[in-house]
């Protein structure tokens, strides 16, 4: 490990970046309707706000345009690959930058869904490097695992 696998036909980057946008699209899913949930005015109408949430163009005070998803979408594509490379201080430095501006906001709800929106990020992309990125032992023949891609 060490050199960062890239993807070597346009179906690898295409499974790769399949994988990156279901793992933006699961996560906005549960951090839509974690949001939903923290908002106290008319409970009846939880599922239409989780929607304007989670579509990204909704109320106003939560329109994201879907750039958090592009962002996720990103994040999914090159954790995986970092992870396979063995360079997950690069990982932790991104998430740190992401961080640092929310410090102010700690203790509010929208920073614990940062942090479960980043460690769902995190263990689906763990996930995917496994399960879908090949290992060292790739040229193993059928007894390299359950790995989709052979970078």
């Amino acid at each position: 490990m060490g050199d960062v696998p890239t993807p070597d036909s346009w179906l690898d980057f295409s499974v790769l970046l399949a994988c990156a946008a279901a793992i933006s699209l699961a996560v906005r899913i549960v951090l839509s309707l974690m949001q939903a949930g923290e908002i106290d005015e008319q409970p009846r109408r939880f599922w239409l706000r989780a929607w304007q949430i989670f579509n990204g163009f909704g109320h106003a005070a939560r329109r994201d345009h879907l750039q958090l998803f592009v962002l996720g979408t990103l994040e999914g594509f090159i954790y995986p690959l970092l992870m396979a490379a063995d360079k997950p201080l690069w990982i932790g430095a991104w998430i740190a930058l992401k961080a640092l501006p929310r410090i102010v906001w700690m203790q509010k709800a929208g920073y614990a869904r940062f942090l479960i929106g980043n460690a769902l990020v995190l263990a689906l992309s763990f996930a995917v490097a496994s399960y879908v990125l090949p290992s060292d032992d790739s040229d193993a023949g059928d007894n390299a695992g359950p790995r989709i891609l052979r970078l």
